[in-house]
């Protein structure tokens, strides 16, 4: 049997995790809870010698709830429920929980980034307005490094801004299925570049969502499956 974690309310409702490796729990976690109630760091789960898997609390403010009541550690087995602030798991069989797996699509074919331009220009050239935008430089330069996901190795030097980067940006696409129009915005301040999103639930920033931070290297953009790794230049 292989347990899995299901998510019985807030952002992670009926989504289904399975547990193959030791992972964390909070807001700060592998697992990323949202709830005002958890903690950076509120619980883990990890297998043991004997073959059981087991919810220990990591001294949170608040505790982890079974049954109406804090537990430190408890083993897991399928029904068992618990709650981190107020977003609830359910213990689960992944065998009996997961769909079948789904038709694999043909592999998309990366085109070199002057073709997918050109073809965008193409289909878009209604689009188009002719006006000034204000710009700025970016003191030092942005780098984007996709770590994963379609675009991965790809990287983009950004020496100004604002730069939009979305499905329906023309020069800075982002070709995830289902990918926000505008998934993010650079914009250039006295206090650094600043990372803006109008879709904090989409896309996140250090695996948390925020709205509007100034961006330092090693932070990390993410969308569904793609990742990006912010960095600087001279």
């Amino acid at each position: 049997m292989s347990l899995a974690l299901k998510g019985l309310a807030g952002p992670l409702q009926n989504k289904v995790m399975p547990l193959t490796v030791a992972v964390t729990l909070g807001r700060a976690g592998d697992i990323v809870v949202t709830s005002s109630k958890a903690s950076s760091l509120h619980a883990s789960l990890k297998p043991t010698a004997e073959g059981l898997w087991l919810l220990e609390d990591k001294r949170s403010k608040n505790g982890t709830i079974v049954a109406g009541a804090r537990v430190e550690s408890i083993a897991l087995k399928v029904g068992l429920v618990f709650y981190i602030g107020d977003q609830g798991f359910e213990v689960v069989d992944f065998n009996k929980e997961s769909p079948p797996p789904p038709v694999a699509p043909p592999p998309k074919v990366q085109l070199p980034w002057q073709e997918v331009i050109g073809n965008s220009l193409g289909a878009n050239l209604e689009r188009f307005i002719d006006r000034q935008i204000p710009v700025s430089p970016f003191h030092p330069a942005v780098v984007l490094d996709f770590q994963r996901g379609l675009q991965v190795n790809s990287r983009w030097v950004l020496g100004y801004g604002p730069r939009h980067i979305g499905a329906d940006c023309i020069d800075l696409p982002i070709w995830e299925p289902n990918a926000p129009a505008i998934c993010f915005q650079l914009i250039p301040s006295a206090a650094g570049t600043v990372f803006q999103t109008e879709h904090a639930s989409l896309v996140t920033l250090n695996r948390s969502p925020v709205d509007s931070q100034v961006l330092h290297v090693g932070d990390t953009i993410q969308i569904f499956e793609t990742l990006i790794e912010v960095d600087f230049t001279e």
